[in-house]
């Protein structure tokens, strides 16, 4: 088990990097072959924006909207969570900084706004990307990088944990909780992602928008 886990942890950079190669969005019902939605130049609120360097410079963030901030080769904080919802009186929460205003603004305006309230004394050679997620899902509990992730093209709940950082040492890897809503109903699925590593067949399945995944704490029951 402990070799299993070894090799497990080794596979998830590599898992890491290939979920981040590329984004793109989902027709409405749409679960497999979905095509690129990439706005063009010019793209205005709720447009449908899509992640991966493709949001427009003049593109207008609105409420609703889930920011994914990339700060280069920093790798600093403010990036470890990437997934920033833009709350209904239209700011953001950023870190050290408190609520800051986002709705209205240009994906441009936003990014030097950010670059320019961060101190330069800690933040050095600070540089902002941001691009407007539009599908994604919510990843909490045991996982090493919890928080609102974009959802990548085919992506399972094994690649949706990978997105997260894996488990912790502490994840009940058999218990994992998958929360959708279908019909109007909330409806709940447990997965016991061991099987997925052992290759049951159909233990694996996808991740649809504002899925909402928990890995619970393990313990002795």
């Amino acid at each position: 088990m402990a070799k299993e886990r070894r090799s497990i942890r080794f596979l998830v950079p590599v898992l890491s990097l290939v979920l981040s190669a590329g984004v793109v969005s989902w027709g409405e019902g749409v679960e497999s072959g979905p095509t690129s939605t990439a706005p063009t130049s010019g793209a205005s609120a709720g447009e449908g924006a899509s992640i991966g360097g493709s949001t427009p410079d003049d593109y207008v963030i609105q409420v609703d909207d889930v920011l994914m901030l990339d700060d280069g080769k920093l790798r600093s904080e403010l990036t470890a969570l990437r997934g920033y919802r833009v709350a209904k009186d239209g700011t953001i929460k950023l870190i050290y900084l408190g609520r800051q205003q986002a709705a209205g603004l240009t994906k441009r305006k936003l990014e030097d706004k950010i670059e320019k309230l961060y101190d330069p004394k800690y933040f050095k050679n600070l540089s902002i990307t941001i691009d407007v997620a539009s599908y994604t899902f919510t990843i909490g509990g045991e996982v090493r990088s919890p928080g609102v992730k974009p959802l990548l093209s085919g992506m399972t709940i094994q690649g949706a944990i990978a997105s997260a950082g894996w488990f912790t040492d502490f994840a009940k890897e058999s218990k994992v909780i998958v929360t959708r809503v279908e019909d109007g109903k909330r409806v709940q699925k447990i997965i016991d992602v061991n099987d997925i590593l052992k290759g049951k067949v159909g233990a694996d399945f996808l991740i649809k928008p504002k899925d909402d995944i928990f890995v619970p704490r393990g313990g002795p029951f």
